[in-house]
């Protein structure tokens, strides 16, 4: 098989995992995965993130640990997917190997990218541990309404009523628009504070 024909079942095994991971056929993903004869950083991030979608942390992270000890490096896209992968499988994933996620992403020069950035702020977020959240959001070159609605959900979910509130109307002063997740967050805050008048005020910049 020439090189363009290896190329183009690559690219086939790849989009069959992503969809298998899609629709929550897990045992099919892997089938495939396992399947190739030669894997990229692409199969390594769709199985990975097929896993995340599963909520099957401990497999995703044991996916992560043999991709690193193969030659093909951990793009934006894979750190993002096994962020998640840890956010959503507290049970047998943990701060520590969020913590050594990020380290790697430092080390590739990967922190600042958005993609990868949002993955860390949600992943502290879910975590509990918001002053690692609020630096990754504070160093980051640009924010978007997911890493705001993420942060403002992570102040609230905390405690930090005062700080979600602030942290909305900071928001809406860069020029960044609120969704519908960022209203419900930053309006769930105003009961804490028994603040009537900010709910109303939330309330109608929504229209």
């Amino acid at each position: 098989m020439n090189r363009r024909g290896f190329m183009s079942e690559t690219f086939l095994f790849n989009t069959l995992i992503t969809i298998y991971g899609k629709c929550g056929s897990l045992l099919d993903a892997h089938e495939v995965f396992d399947e190739m004869p030669e894997l990229n950083v692409i199969s390594w991030t769709a199985m990975i993130s097929a896993c995340a979608s599963s909520e099957e942390a401990e497999t995703a992270l044991g996916l992560f640990s043999q991709m690193q000890r193969t030659s093909i490096q951990p793009n934006h896209f894979t750190l993002s997917a096994i962020l998640s992968a840890i956010r959503r499988g507290l049970q047998v994933a943990s701060l520590e190997q969020g913590l050594e996620v990020h380290a790697q992403a430092v080390r590739r020069g990967l922190q600042l990218d958005l993609f990868v950035g949002n993955a860390l702020v949600d992943m502290y977020v879910k975590c509990g541990s918001m002053e690692d959240a609020l630096h990754v959001f504070d160093t980051m070159p640009q924010q978007d309404v997911v890493s705001w609605t993420s942060i403002i959900a992570g102040c609230e979910q905390n405690g930090l009523i005062e700080e979600a509130l602030e942290m909305f109307h900071q928001m809406q002063q860069v020029g960044v628009m609120p969704n519908l997740k960022t209203f419900t967050n930053a309006l769930s805050a105003c009961p804490s504070l028994s603040a009537l008048e900010q709910g109303v005020e939330i309330t109608y910049s929504v229209k």
